[in-house]
């Protein structure tokens, strides 16, 4: 336990998560327009990309806007579903 110390958060720790750009990563929902947003800002902040064990479905916009992944990404025991439908 830790005692009379702040816990920092993600961000403070240069991690940021797909869910906090309101991905789900059940398979079923598309998470592509919060992973867009999730990368672009890690890309922009420097920041880690991390997480773990989700289902993600990207849908929408795949082919037309995919950024440039510029930073570490950490997906492990994920699944990714890519279907290109509009």
């Amino acid at each position: 336990m830790i005692q009379n110390k702040e816990i920092p958060t993600t961000e403070q720790l240069g991690i940021v998560t797909p869910d906090m750009f309101g991905a789900i990563g059940d398979g079923v929902n598309d998470d592509t327009e919060a992973m867009i947003e999730c990368l672009e800002y890690a890309n922009r902040m420097g920041y880690k990309v991390e997480w773990h064990g989700k289902t993600i479905y990207l849908k929408s916009a795949v082919e037309t806007h995919c950024p440039v992944i510029d930073t570490d990404v950490d997906f492990s025991g994920c699944t990714i579903l890519m279907t290109g439908e509009n």
